[in-house]
């Protein structure tokens, strides 16, 4: 029960966070997909859902093609390979592979995670 609590409050803070505009912040995004990472009590379904809703919302973003953008993109193919969907899996992760190539010559995008993207 306690658990659940935890998770709806962390929900709602973000939630909370992101209505004040369009784009949410770089940071609270960042500890929020560490906690998806973590958490065991959300389903992949419900990870996957969310994570769509900020990948639909960073396109008109300023940080869009940047490390966050790619992080998102890789977190959602990890994902689907946690739901045995290998096919969508790949094209996330090329799609993220694409992210930092294309952009690998700004400060924002960190082509270091690229060995880590191509291996899984």
């Amino acid at each position: 029960m306690r658990g659940a609590i935890v998770t709806w409050l962390g929900s709602l803070m973000f939630l909370a966070a992101s209505v004040k505009g369009q784009c949410p912040a770089k940071e609270i995004l960042r500890k929020r997909m560490a906690y998806l990472r973590e958490t065991s009590t959300i389903s992949t379904e419900e990870k996957i859902a969310e994570v769509g809703s900020y990948l639909a919302k960073i396109n008109g973003c300023p940080y869009r093609n940047d490390s966050t953008h790619a992080s998102l993109v890789t977190m959602m193919g990890g994902l689907y390979t946690q739901k045995g969907d290998y096919l969508k899996a790949v094209n996330y992760r090329k799609q993220a592979i694409h992210i930092i190539t294309a952009s690998a010559d700004k400060p924002s995008v960190n082509v270091k995670t690229l060995p880590g993207i191509y291996y899984w």
